[in-house]
C-alpha cells in the first residue's frame, strides 16, 4: 500500500504475578522476565561493568581466556561471580601487558585442577619478570621525559 508501514499493536493482558522464593520468573504488565540471582549478569551488563564489548567477552570465552560462562535454560550467557573474577583477572593482567597466550595456558591449567600448580606458578613468575622489565624501561622513559621537561623549564625561565 504505497510503502506505508503500519505499526503492529500488541495486546497484552495486565498480569501481576510473582512465583515464590524458589521461582525463577516474574510477570508484570504482561512481560515475563527472569528474576536475577544475586551476582548474576547478562553479557550486556557485564560488558558495561567491565568496559569490554560483548564481542570481546565472547572472544575471551571462545579462546579460553575465561572459562565457559554458565548459560540460562534459554542459552543466554549468565555471568556469575566466578566468571566476573576471571574477567577482572584478565583485565588486570592484560593492562599489565601479560601475553594472551600465557593467560590462555594459565586458565587451561586452572581448569585442569590439581597437579598443575607448579606450572601455574611458573607462568606467573615468568610474566612477573617480563612486567618488571617493562617497568624498568618505562621508568627510564619517564626519567628522560622529566629531564627534557626540566630543560624546557630552565630555557623558559631564562627568557
Amino acid at each position: 500500500q504505497g510503502g506505508r508501514v503500519r505499526p503492529v499493536r500488541r495486546v497484552r493482558e495486565a498480569v501481576s504475578l510473582r512465583r515464590g522464593r524458589d521461582g525463577e520468573h516474574e510477570a508484570r504488565g504482561g512481560a515475563l522476565r527472569r528474576v536475577k540471582e544475586a551476582g548474576h549478569m547478562t553479557i550486556a551488563e557485564t560488558s558495561k561493568k567491565y568496559g569490554l564489548t560483548a564481542d570481546t567477552l565472547r572472544y575471551y570465552e571462545r579462546i579460553g581466556l575465561i572459562p565457559p560462562v554458565p548459560r540460562t535454560k534459554g542459552g543466554v550467557r549468565d555471568f556469575d561471580e566466578a566468571s566476573c573474577r576471571w574477567i577482572e583477572l584478565i583485565k588486570c593482567m592484560r593492562s599489565a601487558g601479560v601475553q594472551i597466550e600465557a593467560l590462555i595456558e594459565y586458565g587451561a591449567l586452572c581448569r585442569q585442577g590439581e597437579g598443575t600448580e607448579e606450572r601455574r606458578k611458573d607462568i606467573l613468575v615468568e610474566q612477573r619478570a617480563l612486567l618488571l622489565g617493562r617497568m624498568e624501561k618505562m621508568q627510564q622513559s619517564l626519567e628522560r621525559l622529566d629531564y627534557k621537561i626540566a630543560n624546557y623549564d630552565k630555557l623558559l625561565r631564562e627568557k
